[in-house]
């Protein structure tokens, strides 16, 4: 009888030592095993995490990489709303005209009767609030700019299209102070129409913290929905986006945050995490992260990682996970990485022999969540660092069985042929191995 890789007393050994690590919070058996230190009160006690964490989808509005009409607007809010987001976010009609095709989508949404709440984005006329409240939204998003020289350039560019009383305020401010006036003025004709006010501080990055957390406590005197705070070009880092947050969160404890990240610098994730962490409860995401430039903070990974690492829950059903991005691919023609985090092809993919030969021990030692709680799979393929272990795994995934004894003779095929093609081997190339081995 072949000699075990690994004695049996030794394998023994190990999951006795796993198994003294492996309690809740951190391990959950069948969805996944995170690192223990998450939950140590040294960690804990320097959050201020939140109950629950409301996801707002924003793909609607931000996925640039999707030229979406009508009935891919529909298809994706259906999608969004089954797997259980809490706000789906629509852009706000240019005209309001009943022929602008943007007035027809949004009444097709108000008429799906979707349990995720509206939310109206880019609002900033009285016009275009009734509006809202005449086709479903609740909630209303009007844009500030925590420099008040920007914010009549901002207005400015609405004039002509929206004139009303709330664009003349908005060309009017000077300072500070007539921008906090602003944002109390929009919450009040918001909430007069039965709506939800959610003003966005776009480029928060660059404010003074003085101006922050008057902006929070002006936001929670108004009685705003939330206060969303957008790091437009993604400039911002964890650590600041931590501290901003807490900041504001002690200058105005009843107010509730929100972060929107973009990934520039591929910390899109991490920035809304650190929001998190320092008591933001709304976070917006889009599907596969698209959105403008290098996108946004990506749903998969935001959820998971919220449930996961810090034990607090969305309210989305993890398993619909892959199934909206493989949709948002689709729709956008737009494709997902391989190796996308949690949704892609390869996302649970491993060809390291020593790997393939403990997870078959346990499948969540090298990847922290199993990949059928986000609806994907796992995956094997091969290369040089590949062995029998890895091979054993591979041919089952296609569908062969062979003998034992004959594994060794199989890989020596197979290596020759990776070294000669240097690439990963086909279906077809595998059982070509197998037949002439």
């Amino acid at each position: 009888m072949e000699k075990p890789l690994i004695p049996n007393d030794r394998l023994a050994a190990l999951h006795s030592a796993l198994d003294r690590i492996r309690v809740a919070p951190a391990y959950q058996a069948g969805k996944w095993f995170v690192a223990p230190l998450n939950f140590a009160p040294e960690v804990r006690d320097a959050m201020s995490l939140p109950e629950r964490v409301d996801i707002c989808d924003v793909t609607l509005r931000e996925a640039s990489q999707g030229y979406f009409g009508e009935k891919e607007y529909i298809a994706l809010a259906a999608a969004l709303d089954e797997a259980g987001v809490a706000v789906i976010q629509f852009l706000a009609p240019k005209t309001g005209g009943e022929k602008d095709q943007t007035v027809k989508t949004l009444d097709r949404l108000h008429k799906m009767g979707l349990k995720a709440r509206l939310q109206l984005y880019g609002v900033a006329s009285e016009a275009q609030m009734d509006l809202a409240r005449d086709h479903g939204v609740e909630i209303i998003s009007y844009t500030i700019f925590p420099l008040p020289e920007w914010q009549p350039i901002y207005a400015a560019s609405r004039k002509g299209r929206e004139d009303s009383d709330m664009v003349a305020r908005s060309a009017a401010v000077d300072n500070e102070a007539a921008l906090l006036e602003y944002v109390e003025h929009m919450a009040a004709a918001i909430k007069k129409r039965g709506l939800k006010p959610r003003p966005i501080a776009n480029f928060f990055s660059m404010a003074s913290m003085g101006f922050l957390r008057n902006l929070g406590r002006t936001c929670e005197r108004a009685g705003v929905y939330a206060l969303n705070f957008v790091d437009a070009a993604g400039g911002m880092g964890p650590a600041a986006c931590r501290y901003a947050v807490s900041e504001v969160k002690k200058a105005a404890p009843g107010l509730t945050l929100g972060m929107h990240t973009h990934n520039d610098l591929g910390l899109a994730t991490a920035n809304a995490l650190a929001g998190v962490e320092a008591g933001a409860s709304q976070v917006d995401v889009t599907i596969n992260g698209a959105g403008a430039r290098s996108g946004n903070a990506t749903m998969a990974e935001v959820v998971v990682a919220i449930e996961s690492l810090y034990g607090v829950t969305t309210g989305i059903d993890l398993s619909q996970l892959t199934r909206l991005s493989k949709l948002f691919e689709e729709l956008s023609g737009w494709p997902t990485p391989k190796d996308k985090p949690l949704v892609g092809d390869y996302a649970f993919s491993d060809a390291s022999d020593t790997h393939s030969f403990l997870l078959a021990a346990d499948p969540l030692l090298f990847a922290p969540v199993r990949p059928d709680l986000v609806g994907n799979q796992r995956r094997s393929h091969l290369d040089l660092k590949s062995g029998i272990n890895t091979l054993r795994i591979r041919l089952q995934e296609i569908g062969l069985t062979v003998p034992e004894e004959d594994l060794g003779r199989i890989w020596d095929r197979v290596e020759q042929e990776l070294a000669a093609k240097r690439r990963a081997l086909s279906e077809d190339e595998i059982r070509a191995c197998v037949n002439g081995a």
